[in-house]
């Protein structure tokens, strides 16, 4: 399958999300390069997908990767995300209404403002908000799309009036947008809640990261070897997020073979 003709590009964050779009796809083709995009189909219809790593600057930088190496009909950009609303439960999936670039977020005080708002392709918007999956709840509203990793429910709680119908938080979908909107590419956005508005983030993930943008799970292994209460709270929080990760991976085959 020639990698330059596709119908949907799909950006990922991290390897959990990675490896649960590949299952799902057949013809899988490994890239020449270890940034490039992996080809296949899904539903039928030729895909590329890619991992960027977790933040902006890797989400602008795979995104103009994946764009440069497909011509697509559309992109998907997906992956975790933190759920800042009561709407917005473990694993559920959270369809983007708009995206809020807001890389200061939460600012310094209540008068700062994001830097825009991103409005998904209207068609794939309402394909989107029309798929339903067995045992999976999908809400439709804002994803508000920051600067830095948001671990505590302070920080989560502090959108206010600001973020209305702000249904969850992620680093990478506003600079993944912002490169298929320069390259003419219609986009969609849904994220998987791994943890909710009344959840913390049991450590700082921020400091275990690697050069690639994920995460170095053998270092967070190490750390939790000794303390118990961690170790329990990463295996819920794991959990939770491989419940995400399959719930995106379907809804990316059902929305590709819908558009």
């Amino acid at each position: 399958m020639p990698a330059d003709r596709v119908h949907t590009a799909i950006l990922v964050a991290v390897g959990e999300e990675f490896r649960a779009v590949l299952r799902r796809m057949r013809a899988r083709c490994r890239p020449p390069a270890p940034s490039g995009p992996w080809t296949g189909t899904l539903a039928g219809k030729p895909v590329a997908v890619v991992r960027s790593g977790m933040g902006g600057p890797h989400a602008e930088s795979a995104a103009r990767i994946l764009l440069s190496s497909c011509e697509p009909t559309n992109m998907l950009i997906m992956g975790f995300c933190g759920g800042i609303s009561e709407w917005a439960g473990p694993a559920d999936l959270v369809i983007a209404e708009y995206v809020m670039d807001w890389p200061g977020f939460p600012g310094t005080s209540d008068r700062d403002q994001p830097d825009r708002i991103l409005h998904p392709d209207p068609v794939l918007a309402e394909v989107a908000a029309g798929l339903e999956l067995a045992d999976v709840r999908i809400t439709s509203g804002g994803i508000l799309s920051v600067g830095r990793l948001v671990s505590t429910t302070t920080v989560k709680g502090y959108h206010g009036p600001r973020a209305a119908r702000c249904r969850a938080l992620d680093m990478e979908s506003a600079a993944a947008a912002k490169v298929a909107e320069q390259a003419h590419v219609p986009w969609m956005v849904v994220r998987g809640v791994t943890d909710t508005l009344e959840e913390d983030l049991p450590m700082p993930f921020e400091e275990y990261m690697r050069d690639d943008g994920d995460l170095d799970r053998r270092r967070i292994a190490a750390a939790a070897w000794t303390r118990p209460a961690l170790a329990a709270a990463l295996i819920r929080l794991g959990r939770q997020s491989m419940r995400a990760a399959r719930n995106l991976a379907a809804f990316a085959e059902r929305f590709v073979g819908a558009t």
